[in-house]
């Protein structure tokens, strides 16, 4: 009689029934897995991208710092106050090294991070993205420097000139140095502002305790329930 009965319901026995959820929900889940891969992908190319762009920006300030140094072959800068004779190539030399650290820093970024990421061992992606984030902050940091040295060398530009430059013109190209510094400032923050997101999703994936992960498969599920995009 039960042979029967399921030859015509056409249901499998409890154990068939099982296994077969089991094929599902470990094919549901690696194809999340992959889903949140190619994901990860998207942000090291974001970040590789980016990385090369600010490096190239670094180098041109850098350039500016070094043509500077020109500046001290002259003659009114050999007759200007000593303080800020030797104060204006220290600034100088504070663009190039805030913009060597900038260059170097996104370069290797640009270059380790996705190296990691296509040699690595399985998890590499998520690593490789993660440590990119963190280190770009960093530089990020030290182009944020590069940038303030060259408005700080244009204060100490004014005031190196010794008297053949005006008062009024040392105190007016001081205070545009100041009124750009606020101005890149609050220009910073107002655009970190409108493109910050309100919640950040990530390809990052994180297996359960036997290593299939389940539970982000049991996630993606949930969310398809409850009428959300997945």
């Amino acid at each position: 009689f039960l042979p029967g009965r399921h030859r015509r319901t056409g249901r499998a026995p409890g154990p068939a029934r099982g296994a077969m959820m089991y094929a599902n929900k470990v094919v549901l889940a690696n194809s999340a897995r992959l889903s949140m891969l190619e994901l990860r992908h998207l942000e090291l190319d974001l970040y590789a991208s980016n990385s090369r762009q600010v490096a190239f920006k670094g180098v041109l300030i850098a350039a500016i710092g070094w043509s500077g140094l020109i500046y001290t072959k002259k003659d009114y800068y050999q007759l200007a106050d000593p303080y800020f004779a030797h104060a204006y190539p220290v600034v100088m030399m504070l663009i190039v090294g805030y913009s060597f650290l900038t260059v170097v820093q996104f370069n290797l970024i640009a270059m380790a991070a996705p190296g990691l990421a296509l040699r690595g061992p399985d998890g590499s992606v998520h690593l490789a993205v993660e440590g990119m984030i963190i280190e770009y902050r960093a530089a990020t940091r030290w182009f944020a420097q590069s940038v303030l040295s060259t408005l700080l060398g244009l204060v100490a530009y004014a005031w190196s000139g010794g008297e053949y430059r005006p008062l009024y013109a040392k105190l007016s190209l001081t205070a545009l140095a100041l009124a750009f510094s606020l101005l890149l400032y609050a220009q910073a923050t107002h655009v970190a502002r409108q493109f910050a997101p309100s919640a950040v999703y990530a390809g990052a994936f994180y297996p359960d305790e036997f290593g299939r992960g389940e539970g982000a498969a049991e996630l993606l599920v949930g969310m398809e329930r409850a009428g959300q995009p997945a």
